[in-house]
Order: C-alpha cells, then sequence, then structure tokens
C-alpha cells in the first residue's frame, strides 16, 4: 500500500510543467496622492527573456517567443499591497492569463518612482490553468506631468512555478 501512495505521489509530481520566465514591459502609472492608491498598464511583446549562468560557459542570453504577439499587464493596489493579472495573446485574443497578488515597495527619487513587488500567482487560465509558484517585478516610472500623478516607465517582471 505505501509502495503505491508513494508510485502515485511520484507520477503527479512528474506531470508537473515547470514555468520559469522574465518579461520587458512599457507602461503607464497613476498614483493618487491622497490615498495612496496606484494603477499601471503596461505592455511588451510576448517573448521570453532567458539569461543562464553556468561556471563553464559563463552567462548566456536568449529570447524565445512565447503565447502571441505581446504581453499585458494591469496591477492596482494601496497601502504596499498590489494585485492583478497579466494576459498573453493577440490583440484579438488573449485566452492565456496569470492573476496575482504580493506586497509593493515604492521610494520617488526627483521625478523618478522606483519599486518593487514580491507576490504569488493567484490563478491562472489556458496555459496557466493551476498555476503555482512565485513572481517578482521591478521597474522606475518617470513622473511627466506638474502634478507628479502619471508617470511612464519600464518594469521586469519574472515568475517561477508550475502548473498540473
Amino acid at each position: 500500500m505505501l509502495v503505491a501512495v508513494f508510485v502515485v505521489a511520484l507520477a503527479a509530481s512528474a506531470a508537473a510543467a515547470k514555468i520559469g520566465f522574465s518579461l520587458q514591459l512599457r507602461g503607464r502609472g497613476h498614483i493618487d496622492t491622497t490615498t495612496g492608491a496606484f494603477s499601471i498598464s503596461a505592455r511588451g511583446p510576448s517573448q521570453i527573456d532567458k539569461v543562464k549562468i553556468t561556471p563553464r560557459d559563463g552567462i548566456t542570453y536568449e529570447v524565445e517567443n512565447k503565447i502571441g504577439s505581446f504581453a499585458t499587464l494591469t496591477a492596482f493596489g494601496s497601502n504596499q499591497v498590489v494585485q492583478g493579472n497579466i494576459t498573453f495573446g493577440t490583440h484579438q485574443s488573449q485566452d492565456h492569463a496569470i492573476q496575482f497578488a504580493g506586497s509593493s515597495y515604492g521610494e520617488d527619487v526627483g521625478q523618478s518612482s522606483y519599486f518593487s513587488v514580491l507576490g504569488l500567482p493567484t490563478s491562472g487560465t489556458g496555459q496557466f490553468q493551476g498555476i503555482n509558484g512565485r513572481f517578482s517585478a521591478a521597474g522606475v516610472f518617470e513622473r511627466f506631468n506638474t502634478t507628479g500623478l502619471d508617470a511612464i516607465g519600464t518594469l521586469h517582471f519574472t515568475l517561477y512555478g508550475e502548473t498540473p
């Protein structure tokens, strides 16, 4: 009986698909200075940047296309809590998505806002159905109006996880 349970557990773990990718996105952000609420909308090519570091080969860099032609990230939050989603596809169809939630930290220096986020995927659709893992994001946005509320910038989104 114990052997059967071990074999079933081993088969289940072998069936999990590992996922790991990074995306570079460009977008707009807005912050409400009275409440601290913020939102970000960013978009980039649906391509995955891979950097491998090995003792033998040193650093290698690869870019591979992912699902569809672009990735779109939408996030919002306040008081250091963020939630949102990232979708993959074309302008007509975005059937593959990851919903996420996490903790954020930001710092303003002059006209620049720097931020980082750590969190978990909460659900997924399409190729990301049943995803679990961890993600991080970091970026910088430059404010472009005199009120300092609107900004444009880039962010780097990285996810490591698995799907059943």
